[in-house]
């Protein structure tokens, strides 16, 4: 019963983590205030969107989606504010907004996607490891394309690769 409701949370996680960084910024620059209002805000619109699926019926599940909702607009919106007013025009900041959000919007459908394949048969409600691990192997190798793109900008890949050679060499030698 909770298992749902608990994944739609984890999903909407995202949006804490970018709405983080863009609240640490205005309350370095001494923009408190600002953060604080869209705080405010935000927690208008989940009060208001959570009653409204309560009232429709959604129940629990309704009240998780409604608050990752309420996350992707004060993330959107803090951090828009963010780029517009201090470090870009306001195509930048849709280009940054967009390079920002839509690799999580292409990992989000490939998981709901993938949540349609069947759980096969199941042992106490538990799907067999079979198919979690076909469900795995699916994400990852439609995840690589993201992976690689985002390693042409940053070469992470190579860095790990000497990280985990490095300690490799370390561990052979004792």
């Amino acid at each position: 019963l909770a298992i749902r409701p608990a994944r739609i949370l984890v999903m909407g996680s995202f949006f804490f983590a970018v709405a983080g960084f863009a609240s640490d910024f205005l309350n370095t620059i001494n923009k408190q205030a600002m953060n604080l209002m869209a705080q405010i805000a935000s927690l208008a619109i989940a009060i208001s969107s959570t009653y409204a699926v309560l009232r429709l019926g959604w129940g629990i599940q309704g009240v998780a989606l409604a608050t990752v909702l309420t996350s992707l607009l004060y993330s959107i919106a803090l951090l828009g504010y963010v780029l517009l007013r201090h470090f870009a025009t306001p195509v930048e900041g849709i280009k940054i907004l967009w390079a920002l959000y839509t690799p999580f919007g292409y990992c989000l459908a490939l998981l709901l996607l993938i949540d349609l394949i069947p759980d096969g048969a199941m042992d106490q409600g538990i799907p067999s490891l079979s198919v979690v691990l076909v469900k795995v192997a699916i994400f990852a190798l439609l995840v690589l394309p993201l992976i690689f793109r985002a390693n042409r900008r940053a070469s992470f890949l190579s860095e790990l690769y000497e990280l985990v050679a490095g300690l490799w060499r370390n561990a052979s030698h004792r």
